[in-house]
Parts: structure tokens; sequence; C-alpha cells
């Protein structure tokens, strides 16, 4: 009879801990609360205002509109892999505790002071004070910051913005001559070719010396030797050791999240900036502030209603201490040459 016990209060325990919400609670908290069909619905039964997306990319699914009257908006996106955007009155309704797994570290971002929670080196939720109001973006499994860049903003109420500017790991440094000529392009030679893939070295991004010797990464075009296969971009990662042998270390596609760019996008040839492309580039990043961009090469372009563009380009906050970083940017020009920053992907350099 005791086992029967401790069983019904380990599993009463369990189940307190899968179904609580936003106060030491994965979801929203335990009072009366009301649907929404829309978010004007949302914030007409709230008596505050919200912004945010019509929808997220990687969170695919149907949107969902709770309230709190006078208390609370949640957003919820996604079916199988969950975001939530909340605005409350008070931090208590909509802030769980992460326990003591959690980190945490305060960016500043577009002029906010934004918390940001990680657990196992995975960001769990952002959280910023606007006016009277806490925000929140969360995901129970985790996303990455550049996801939910769109949200942020929608949020925010802000111009474009960089969300984040992560610095090169393991002592990575971004170089300036990133031309594929000379001693690197002696070294990458000295590489055992891969079998079934063709690449070919296109730019010098970053390098570093450690006790196995150097480290390099390239900017490649690959393509699969197989007919009709679609080129791609990739970061290709070399060491040559101590003795003077090179070796490829890995690879990793760029673009939507590593997988590549699909999806009607044309690669160009060897990702050179025209003057055409470089102005712009130029033209679309005028005016954000805090960040500086420089555009390193034109990678393709997707025909839709007008035409989208994805650009690799070296990033820096402007402030003395910074470091810069590499990122995507996916620019849109519509049909009468307008031009709008879609979003950011980060380029880790790892």
């Amino acid at each position: 009879m005791k086992l029967k016990k401790l069983i019904a209060l380990m599993l009463g325990a369990a189940m307190l801990l899968a179904l609580g919400g936003c106060t030491r609670k994965e979801e929203a908290p335990a009072e009366e609360h009301t649907a929404a069909r829309t978010l004007e619905e949302a914030v007409e039964k709230a008596g505050f205002g919200m912004t945010a997306s019509d929808g997220m990319m990687t969170f695919p699914g149907e949107i969902a509109y709770d309230v709190w009257p006078g208390k609370m908006i949640q957003v919820k996106y996604g079916d199988e892999r969950i975001l939530y955007a909340r605005k409350a009155l008070t931090s208590a309704d909509i802030l769980p505790d992460l326990g003591d797994a959690s980190e945490t570290s305060v960016k500043d971002i577009a002029g906010y002071e934004v918390t940001q929670w990680d657990i196992d080196g995975q960001t769990r939720q952002l959280t910023w004070q606007d006016g009277d109001y806490t925000m929140c973006i969360r995901a129970p499994e985790g996303f990455d910051p550049w996801e939910v860049y769109e949200l942020m903003r929608a949020m925010m109420d802000v111009e474009p913005f960089t969300p984040r500017l992560t610095d090169m790991k393991d002592g990575w440094e971004l170089v300036t001559d990133r031309r594929y000529e000379g001693e690197i392009k002696e070294i990458y030679e000295k590489a055992e070719p891969l079998d079934g893939v063709g690449y070919t070295p296109l730019l010098l991004l970053a390098k570093k010396s450690g006790d196995e010797g150097d480290r390099y990464c390239l900017l490649t075009r690959a393509q699969v030797i197989y007919p009709d296969s679609k080129p791609y971009f990739a970061l290709m990662y070399l060491l040559k050791d101590r003795d003077g042998n090179v070796t490829i270390t890995d690879i990793r596609k760029v673009g939507e999240g590593e997988n590549g760019l699909l999806g009607g996008w044309q690669t160009t040839e060897d990702g050179r900036l025209t003057e055409e492309v470089t102005k712009l580039f130029n033209d679309a990043m005028e005016g954000t502030i805090g960040v500086s961009y420089e555009p390193v090469a034109y990678l393709a372009s997707q025909l839709v209603s007008g035409t989208n563009h994805c650009f690799l380009a070296r990033i820096t906050g402007v402030y003395p201490t910074a470091r810069p970083a590499y990122s995507l940017i996916y620019i849109y020009q519509d049909l009468s040459g307008n031009l709008e920053v879609q979003r950011y992907e980060e380029v880790p350099i790892r």
C-alpha cells in the first residue's frame, strides 16, 4: 500500500511539472482566460495593445491567441515545435522558473535591455520591459535568437536591427584579406579531394592557430557530381598540422538554417559583388544604427513577386570592444525597386 502511495505521489509530481505554466509552469497562468480569433480581438479583450508577427517560418502551424483580461496576451506559434510570445502587466504572470541549470545574460537590443535565458547552451526565452509591461518570447524546447528576429522586431515595433553578434569561438579570427590566392590556395591544394562532391574555394573567411596546427575556414561553392544536381554554398574547414599535412575536417552548408539555399534560389557562380548588387545592399542597409555592415559575397537570388536576395556580410557592433561576425542578410526587392531587409541568419564559425 505504501508503495502504491509513493508511486501515486511521484506520478502526481511529474504531472504538475509537465502541466505547470509560467511561474514554474511551462505555459500560461491557471487563472480564467479566453481565446481570441485574431490579435486585434485579443487586444480588445485585454484592454491594452500588442504587436506580433503573423507567422513564424521555423515554427509552422496554426496561430492561437489567448487573453487574460487586463493581465496578459499570449500568441502561440507552431504545432509540433512551439513558440510563445507574451505581453503582461507583471512578470510573475509569464516568466517561468527555469531552475539552477539556466544561465542568463543581458544584451542591449534595439534600445531594450533584453535578458537571454539559456540551458545547456540553448536559448529558452528572451525577456524585456516595455514601460509597465513585461515582454517574453519563449519555447519549451529552445530556439536560436536569430529565428525570432522578425517577432522581436514586431513586438518592439522598431526598424531592422541585429539581435546577436556572436564572437568568434575558440580563438577564431576573421581575416581582412579574404582572397583565395597565394598561401591559402597552396594549403587547400594539399588536401585530399572528397569523393562525390566538387568544391570550388571562393574566399578565406577566418583562421586560428592551436596546438594541432593552423585551421582555416573557406567559403566554397559545392555541387554533387550527379546530372542536374543543384549547386550550393558551404563552409569548408581545413587543418594544416605541424608536419605540413592538410586535411578537411568539416563541411557545413550555408543558408536557410544550414540546409542550403533551396526552394527556387539560384546561386551565383562565384559570389562576386558587382557594382549593382553592392549598391542594392548598401541602399537596403542605409539608416540602420548600432551595427556596421560589409557585404562579403552575393550568394543567390529568388524570383517571387519581386526578387529576394541573399548576401553574406561581415557585421560589427559600433562600440569599442565589438568583435565582428558573419551573417546572411536576406533582402526583398519589390517590382518597383523598393528594398526591405527581411531577416538575418547567423553564420557561426566553429
